[in-house]
C-alpha cells in the first residue's frame, strides 16, 4: 500500500511539475497570436487539474508513517547502533584506565590528570566517563551529514535498519548530549585543578587547560 501511494505521489509531482514549466514559459505581456493565448489558457486549466492532484498529494503525504524525534519507537535501529558505540568507547577508556592504575590505586597519566585522594579521582572519573560516551556521539554529528555517505548507504542493505534519509533528529539529539557532556566535562576538571591549587597553573598554561578553555567559551 505505501508503494502504491508513493507511486501515485511522484505521478503527482511530475504532473505539478510540468505544468508549472509550461505555465512559466508563457508570454507575461498577454500579446502574440491567438494560438499563443489559446495554448495559455490550456496550461491555466492543466495547472487547475495539477493543484487538484497536489491537494491528493498532500493528503497521501500526511497518511504515510512519519518519521519523527518524538516517535522513539521508530528510531530504534539508530538508537541501538549509537548505545552500542557508546558502551565500547566507555569500556574502552575504563579498561585503559584501569591498566594506568599504580600501586596505591591513583591514576597519573599525565601531569594535567593526576589524582591525589578519592575526591579527585572521582572528578576524573566523571571527566573520562562524559569524554569516552561523547566521542561515538560526536562523530555522528558529523556522518550524519555526509550527504554522499548518506546516499550510498541508503542503498544499502543497511537502511532497513536505519533511515539514512531522515538523520537530522540523531544529528541535532547527538549534538545536544555533546554539549552537555562537554561542559560537564570541562567543570569536572576545573573543581579538580581547584582542589589541588593548580587551577592557573593547568587551566592557563597547559595545552589541554588552554584548548578546552577555548572551547568551553566558545
Amino acid at each position: 500500500a505505501i508503494q502504491s501511494k508513493a507511486r501515485t505521489m511522484l505521478k503527482t509531482k511530475i504532473r505539478l511539475t510540468a505544468a508549472i514549466s509550461r505555465c512559466s514559459s508563457k508570454d507575461s505581456t498577454g500579446k502574440g497570436s491567438p494560438g499563443k493565448r489559446r495554448k495559455s489558457a490550456l496550461t491555466f486549466n492543466e495547472l487547475s487539474k495539477a493543484k487538484q492532484h497536489a491537494e491528493h498529494h498532500r493528503v497521501l503525504i500526511n497518511q504515510l508513517p512519519r518519521s519523527s524525534h518524538s516517535n522513539w519507537g521508530e528510531h530504534h535501529g539508530p538508537w541501538a547502533a549509537v548505545a552500542l558505540l557508546v558502551l565500547f568507547s566507555l569500556g574502552w577508556g575504563i579498561v585503559t584506565a584501569a591498566l594506568k592504575l599504580d600501586s596505591k590505586g591513583r591514576l597519573c597519566p599525565r601531569e594535567t590528570i593526576c589524582t591525589t585522594d578519592a575526591v579527585t579521582t572521582a572528578l576524573l572519573a566523571v571527566a573520562r566517563v562524559t569524554a569516552y560516551t561523547s566521542y561515538p556521539c560526536l562523530m555522528i554529528v558529523f556522518v550524519s551529514k555526509c550527504n554522499n555517505l548518506r546516499t550510498c548507504l541508503t542503498r544499502s542493505p543497511l537502511s532497513i535498519f536505519v533511515p539514512f534519509h531522515d538523520l537530522h533528529w540523531l544529528h541535532t539529539s547527538t549534538g545536544v548530549f555533546v554539549a552537555w557532556a562537554f561542559m560537564i566535562h570541562s567543570i569536572a576538571h576545573i573543581v579538580r585543578w581547584g582542589l589541588t591549587g593548580d587551577i592557573i597553573k593547568y587551566l592557563l598554561h597547559s595545552q589541554s587547560g588552554i584548548t578546552g578553555l577555548v572551547a568551553f567559551v566558545i
